[in-house]
């Protein structure tokens, strides 16, 4: 059973993985079934070895397929402890198990690849602040994104005028290797360090955890940076709650704090 799992998994997502970046898989390594109330909801297979053609080494990689987020979480850890992975390789189709990954903070190590409907993608951040010459193309993009977006995806709306200028606004783009936007987060300065984080993904590209996790990396990346400690999101988005939720933090009306190293503090 286990190996015709594995043969439809690696035909799923075709070997090699990104024909630009490795050679091959070397071989699988150990597979972890993952189990719920008894039954086995699906598998975690450590890759043993894999060759990576840019450096020439052999790295470790995982390639995740569950159906139960609950049962596999406390699994991965573990696995994540045993190997330490330099990379995941998730399949944003898997309902669990992406947002899985991103649940357990690892957004730096899953940021790429990506996988979109089987389309490679890359994380690509603006270093604009505001809007320049060379940011105008980006800016009539994230504005049709803007346009498409549903009212539900969070009172955006009482940010009209911010989101139209983008003055001030940090935004993180997910770009298709076509060049269309599929999602993008915005991380704004409200003064000293506060910030609001809104995401929006395009039309075909929701119900996939997208914007979940792209609020999640442009978090972790000004958390990082120690660039702030205390964000808001709106309470009626169901989204930005499972965010702050996965961050560790417990939501309290439109407010998470954050502690002055950067990590979350419950409230």
């Amino acid at each position: 059973m286990l190996e015709s799992w594995r043969r439809r998994y690696r035909e799923s997502l075709g070997v090699p993985v990104i024909p630009d970046f490795h050679e091959a898989l070397c071989r699988w390594g150990q597979a972890f079934e993952i189990r719920d109330a008894g039954r086995a909801q699906g598998y975690l297979i450590f890759a043993g070895e894999t060759w990576r053609r840019d450096r020439g080494s052999i790295i470790p990689e995982f390639y995740l397929s569950v159906g139960s987020a609950r049962a596999a979480k406390d699994m991965l850890r573990e696995a994540f402890e045993k190997f330490k992975p330099d990379r995941v390789l998730g399949r944003t189709d898997d309902p669990a198990g992406f947002p899985l990954l991103m649940d357990m903070g690892l957004p730096n190590q899953v940021a790429s690849p990506l996988y979109v409907l089987d389309t490679p993608a890359a994380w690509q951040e603006d270093p604009e602040i505001g809007l320049a010459e060379s940011s105008l193309e980006d800016a009539s993009r994230l504005a049709a994104l803007y346009a498409a977006a549903p009212p539900e995806d969070g009172g955006i709306q009482e940010d009209v005028a911010l989101m139209k200028s983008l003055v001030a606004w940090r935004h993180y783009r997910l770009t298709l290797t076509g060049g269309e936007v599929a999602a993008v987060g915005y991380v704004a300065p409200q003064g000293g360090r506060y910030v609001s984080v809104h995401s929006i993904v395009g039309p075909a590209f929701r119900g996939r955890g997208l914007g979940r996790y792209l609020a999640g990396f442009a978090l972790n990346r000004e958390l990082s940076e120690n660039k702030i400690f205390l964000a808001t999101v709106h309470s009626d988005n169901e989204a930005a709650k499972n965010l702050i939720e996965s961050l560790g933090a417990r939501l309290a009306g439109h407010f998470v704090h954050f502690s002055a190293e950067g990590s979350v503090r419950r409230d």
